[in-house]
Formats: structure tokens, C-alpha cells, sequence
């Protein structure tokens, strides 16, 4: 025999699930925080070994390619190509940032040596 619910009676006992509820309702909001900040620092710790494990499963750039690119990227205002095999004709700039100084003087497409 099935069993049917009619409209609006399983209103009654939700309100009444929420009155047993309302005594640990501080704990639960304290709870709720704390998952919630849990959550975001694992996010933003996981998000910061990210560059770490690119530099340490490159093919072609070591850890000082790296930091040297990435230096050479901020104070030119370029943006280097990454984890390239060694080129003896020079790294190449794949896009000059608007805000360079070096806006006019460097271009896409040129090497750096």
C-alpha cells in the first residue's frame, strides 16, 4: 500500500525539527564559520603550491630559468614564453604589457639573449 502526503502536512513537523534545533543553533552558526574558513584557506594553499609544483615538473626550466624569467618578465614589462628547451637565438616575447616602458622599444615576437 502506497503512502501519499497530502498538501502542507509536512510543514508542522519541519517547524517542530527546527524547535529541537534552536538550542545548538550558536554552536551550528560557529560551526558553519569555521568550515566555511577551513575551506577558504585550504583553497588558497593549494592555490599557492601550484607554481611550485610547475617549476618542479618543468621539462626544460630549472629553478634558476625560472626565477630569471620571471624577474626579466617584471622589470621589462614583457610576458616570456615558459618552460621552453634552450635556445641559442634567445627567449621570446610573446606579448609586451601596455603599461611597459618598454612599450615602444620592445615587440612581439622579438628574442631576448
Amino acid at each position: 500500500m502506497q503512502r501519499t502526503i497530502r498538501p502542507g502536512t509536512w510543514l508542522p513537523h519541519f517547524r517542530r525539527t527546527l524547535r529541537y534545533l534552536r538550542p545548538h543553533l550558536r554552536p551550528l552558526i560557529f560551526g558553519l564559520i569555521a568550515a566555511l574558513g577551513v575551506s577558504v584557506f585550504y583553497t588558497f594553499s593549494i592555490s599557492s603550491v601550484i607554481p611550485l609544483l610547475k617549476v618542479v615538473f618543468a621539462d626544460h626550466e630549472t629553478l634558476a630559468d625560472w626565477v630569471h624569467r620571471v624577474e626579466t618578465e617584471r622589470r621589462l614589462g614583457v610576458v616570456i614564453a615558459a618552460d621552453l628547451p634552450d635556445d641559442p637565438a634567445g627567449l621570446v616575447i610573446t606579448h609586451v604589457r601596455s603599461d611597459s616602458r618598454n612599450d615602444g622599444v620592445l615587440h612581439d615576437g622579438d628574442r631576448l639573449l
